[in-house]
């Protein structure tokens, strides 16, 4: 069965930069090295750039599973651990059962 997420981050101001550069990385080798990653986006909210939201896809628990185990994961998430450990950040996980879509392609 597929696996949907979303993770809502709340950054402190000082390492927004840093944890976005983290997560574009670990979003290019997951994206380039994890067959059964579907999507990986990471948004910015416009009105608070300090929140973080990663919208996350895989084509089966057993893929998110993989992804965990790797090691840009564990870079990324170690990153944001240790800010939430530091009282600099936090984290909230959203695990999704797919309801319906109405998506088109605009390309």
């Amino acid at each position: 069965m597929e696996r949907y997420l979303i993770i809502r981050m709340q950054i402190d101001p000082a390492h927004v930069d840093e944890v976005i550069a983290a997560y574009k990385e670990h979003g290019r080798v997951a994206s380039q090295t994890e067959p059964g990653l579907v999507r990986f986006d990471v948004h910015q909210e416009q009105a608070d750039p300090t929140r973080i939201l990663l919208y996350e896809a895989y084509a089966s628990a057993e893929a998110h599973a993989a992804h965990v185990e790797g090691d840009s994961h564990k870079r990324a998430r170690g990153l944001v651990d240790a800010l939430i450990a530091q009282g600099k950040a936090k984290r909230e996980h959203l695990n999704l059962t797919p309801l319906f879509t109405h998506a088109t392609s605009r390309h």
